[in-house]
């Protein structure tokens, strides 16, 4: 069955589905920003900047929009979901929740994820992603360091880095999966929004770590407008497990942040979890310190 055939949960909100690029339209765009106003986490201007495939949107009677939410359909990702403060607790959001699981469940997904990291600072939507059964492991960090005392790059014998050529997507993806096995698997797909269709790529801005022709870590600047304004990111810090431990992730790190000050950029943020082995004290060796703890991206069960 079609995601646009199913039936709303709650009747009295009256939902309508739209097709992939309905993100932009005048009205919705003005909801999600109403939506994310005064939340940390997530930003507009990032949700905004989104391709997800489908928004299903409840509306008032005369049509006007009071909340949404919107999916990528390849990746299972739940993009944003939002509900305009005047009209929460009213049933829309739950409406507009229970229409994605079935969905899901009707498409066969195991679960559904969000795509941002929501921290404790966004009251509502933790609240209501918690009520409705949503779970979310703790242990974000998000971190920052000014860039005008970088330390020099020193990449370990026998090992090379480089920026990204055409052909390097496989390599980058079996790199990411190793590194992070139990995240959501990365497939094509995944890698082409993630990395090569995102705003703020460039290949001379993903940096990957090579020995006898074989990828085996990479980092990426990421510099763009990101969080409300214009900012450089330490983005996917990953090395091949075989391979760790050997200064790679600081190499291909200080690889990307010289690039960012190249850029003309003062200071760069990352974000990691706490429970990956050694990533926190690898970036606090780096002179990163720690601004805010968050939560990972929140996932529901379906099956």
């Amino acid at each position: 069955m079609e995601l646009d055939t199913l039936m709303n949960p709650v009747a009295d909100v009256p939902l309508r589905v739209l097709r992939g690029g309905a993100i932009a339209d005048g009205p919705i765009h003005a909801l999600i920003r109403t939506c994310c106003e005064g939340a940390v986490e997530p930003d507009a201007d990032v949700v905004l900047e989104s391709t997800p495939d489908i928004v299903v949107v409840a509306s008032r009677d005369d049509g006007e929009p009071i909340a949404l939410y919107a999916l990528s359909i390849g990746t299972g990702v739940l993009e944003f979901i939002g509900v305009d403060p005047a009209w929460r607790r009213l049933g829309a959001g739950t409406a507009l929740e229970a229409h994605l699981v079935t969905a899901g469940r009707q498409r066969g997904w195991e679960s559904i994820r969000t795509r941002s990291m929501l921290n404790e600072r966004n009251v509502a939507g933790v609240g209501f992603l918690d009520d409705r059964g949503w779970t979310a492991l703790p242990g974000g960090i998000r971190m920052s360091r000014g860039l005008h005392d970088l330390p020099p790059i020193r990449v370990p014998d026998g090992f090379a880095i480089r920026t990204y050529r055409p052909g390097d997507a496989e390599g980058c993806i079996r790199i990411l999966n190793a590194a992070f096995p139990h995240g959501p698997e990365w497939t094509g797909d995944e890698f082409e929004r993630e990395y090569l269709a995102a705003p703020h790529f460039t290949p001379g801005s993903l940096f990957l770590a090579v020995r006898d022709g074989v990828l085996v870590g990479t980092a990426t600047a990421a510099c763009g407008h990101h969080d409300g304004r214009d900012r450089a990111r330490l983005h996917w810090v990953a090395v091949m497990p075989g391979y760790a431990r050997r200064g790679l992730g600081r190499a291909l790190s200080l690889r990307a942040l010289h690039h960012m000050r190249t850029l003309g950029y003062e200071e760069a943020t990352l974000g990691t979890m706490e429970w990956l082995p050694g990533a926190a004290e690898l970036y606090r060796s780096l002179g990163f310190r720690d601004l805010y703890r968050h939560a990972m991206p929140y996932h529901k069960r379906l099956l």
